[in-house]
């Protein structure tokens, strides 16, 4: 509409231009007239006649034509009022319709507010707890991280250092290469030298080892030395010491006679050699032993096999003996061994049952069954201790060796008394 009222205000402008130009030509009619000279009366008279005529007939169709103009500027206007009244009563149904949408979304929103807000409220709630610990979970974490953001910071640190280290450990690398030169070659100096002492232990090791052997077959047979003379000799033990001559000295020899002529052998005096006590010692008890040299080896071995005649015999009729032993005479180690033996095989009863034990010629035996049990030859204490820790048995016998006289009579005071003092020492 307003596109429409510009339109008439222009054309109303243009009409009123037009009278003004009819003034202006009728001025300068009547100024060229009066230029000329013509400007008479009459003729000015008739020029505004004129004007006033044309002004007359201008006034008479300026309105028609305005309107007429107006009118045709109208119409398109008019016919737009038309279309806007139209577009305005959709409009007016349009917010009817959004106004009833209006209400129904205000009648859910009520309906949200009793039931659904209240639940949204608690799930924000729940929400923002969860969010809270969520921010202090966020808080640890990143404390956690700035604390290894400084460790690893701490870290790069040290690897620089380290770096730093390398490069002097690379730079003494390399002026330490003639160094490490000089020790290879060293090297290689001792490996021959300790090759060659290698093979100088060796010798020496087989060297050592033979020298032991003979070692040890030396002290057997030094100790077969220190036996061999004893084969003729026993060791008495349990008779009373009592002077007997004018001089308070005892006759060893009468003595022996006599207590193997109550033993119902008659011995006469010049098949001992000599006798002899032993020197006493203080940790022993009772009388000394007595030692006995005999001429004859085979009445050795007779007196040595009265001993089975010993056993049951309380009362002697010749001296006050309690009792008496007859014993193989042992030198110094083997008598030490042979208590030993004695000792370790009463410890060993409760595993093995009773153990025999017994000497011949000077050397040590054990048997677990004295009728035809495997007997062993025992050599040291470190066989004994093998045998306790079953490094060897005791149902495996030596190696087979010469039967000797009397071996079935040479079984000492384990058999047959339950107690034998030690012997002492020559």
């Amino acid at each position: 509409m307003a596109h429409h009222t510009a339109d008439i205000i222009s054309l109303s402008q243009g009409s009123l231009q037009k009278s003004s130009s009819c003034d202006n030509v009728a001025r300068r009619v009547r100024t060229r007239s009066g230029t000329s000279g013509i400007g008479s009366p009459e003729r000015t008279s008739m020029y505004d006649t004129v004007q006033k005529t044309l002004l007359a007939e201008i006034n008479v169709l300026l309105p028609s034509l305005v309107k007429n103009s107006v009118q045709e500027q109208l119409k398109p206007m008019l016919k737009k009022r038309d279309e806007l009244k139209d577009e305005i009563t959709n409009l007016n149904k349009k917010v009817e319709g959004y106004q009833k949408q209006v209400e129904q979304y205000v009648e859910l929103v009520k309906t949200m507010d009793s039931t659904i807000l209240p639940n949204v409220v608690k799930d924000l709630a729940e929400l923002e707890t969860a969010w809270n610990n969520k921010e202090k979970s966020i808080t640890t974490k990143t404390r956690d991280l700035l604390s290894t953001q400084n460790k690893i910071q701490t870290s790069f640190t040290e690897i620089n250092n380290l770096h730093e280290e390398w490069e002097k450990l690379l730079k003494a690398k390399s002026e330490g290469a003639d160094v490490v030169r000089s020790i290879e070659q060293s090297q290689k100096y001792v490996s021959e030298e300790y090759e060659d002492f290698r093979e100088k232990h060796k010798k020496l090791i087989s060297t050592v080892t033979s020298l032991e052997q003979k070692v040890a077959k030396q002290e057997v047979k030094s100790e077969h030395n220190a036996n061999y003379p004893r084969w003729d000799s026993v060791e008495i033990s349990g008779i009373p010491v009592r002077p007997v001559d004018s001089y308070g000295n005892e006759n060893c020899k009468e003595m022996v006679v006599n207590i193997c002529r109550e033993l119902h052998y008659w011995l006469p005096p010049s098949a001992i050699s000599t006798a002899h006590r032993l020197k006493m010692h203080e940790s022993r008890k009772g009388p000394p032993a007595m030692i006995v040299k005999f001429n004859n080896r085979d009445i050795r071995n007779d007196v040595f096999a009265l001993r089975r005649q010993i056993k049951g015999k309380h009362y002697w009729h010749c001296y006050n003996i309690k009792k008496l032993f007859i014993n193989e005479s042992l030198t110094a180690d083997a008598r030490k061994l042979f208590y030993k033996t004695r000792v370790w095989a009463k410890q060993m009863e409760p595993e093995h049952g009773r153990i025999y034990t017994w000497t011949f010629k000077g050397e040590i035996f054990i048997r677990k069954n004295i009728e035809n049990g495997p007997k062993r030859k025992v050599l040291s204490e470190d066989f004994l201790s093998k045998i306790s820790k079953g490094e060897i048995s005791l149902d495996i016998p030596d190696t087979p060796v010469k039967s000797y006289i009397h071996e079935s009579c040479v079984v000492i005071e384990d058999i047959l008394a339950e107690t034998t003092p030690s012997t002492a020492t020559d």
